[in-house]
């Protein structure tokens, strides 16, 4: 007598045994599949990268602007309280500018907030014919790819520049008589 190896043996068929075994050994993923997720990560990082950026040049750029009005008001208190601005030509903007420690103008040490720091430079500019005296505030900072200016068409003071998304302005200056301009 012969016996059967198939009795007692359930039957199924090559697709289903196939399947079982490919699953029983698949036990990661697949080189494919990293890369993938990780092409992914580097495209995510890459645009956040970029939006930091751009955000702290334009943080910094506020914020120099801010400095610079701070500074412009102490030079109009000072200008009230004696008929003249401080003189100076291209002198660092500190407390000695406004007559020393403990004046009621100007008691800090203002350095640009931009990448490559630095001392605020005042100018007085005398007054001459009709025109009253004045004053220049120049950042000394280089900000870079800065686009949108607020004074995007300004012209800058001794520059002949003017700035546009194609003409790039990477300075901030203060001119008594117009305000906050970029060269």
């Amino acid at each position: 007598m012969t016996s059967n190896p198939m009795v007692g043996r359930v039957q199924t068929s090559g697709i289903e045994r196939r399947g079982r075994l490919a699953a029983r050994n698949r036990k990661g993923i697949t080189l494919v599949e990293l890369m993938v997720v990780v092409a992914i990560i580097a495209v995510i990082s890459s645009i956040l990268l970029a939006n930091y950026s751009h955000a702290k040049a334009s943080s910094e750029w506020t914020a120099s602007e801010a400095n610079m009005k701070q500074i412009a008001t102490a030079l109009e208190l000072y200008n009230g309280d004696n008929q003249a601005y401080p003189a100076g030509n291209a002198a660092a903007v500190d407390a000695t500018l406004f007559g020393g420690n403990g004046n009621n103008y100007f008691n800090a040490t203002t350095n640009s907030p931009g990448p490559s720091g630095g001392a605020y430079t005042y100018t007085q500019h005398a007054a001459a014919g009709n025109q009253a005296a004045s004053y220049t505030i120049l950042d000394p900072a280089d900000y870079d790819e800065i686009v949108n200016l607020p004074q995007a068409n300004a012209t800058g003071v001794g520059t002949g520049k003017n700035c546009s998304p194609t003409n790039l302005c990477h300075h901030l200056g203060y001119l008594s008589t117009t305000g906050l301009y970029a060269y």
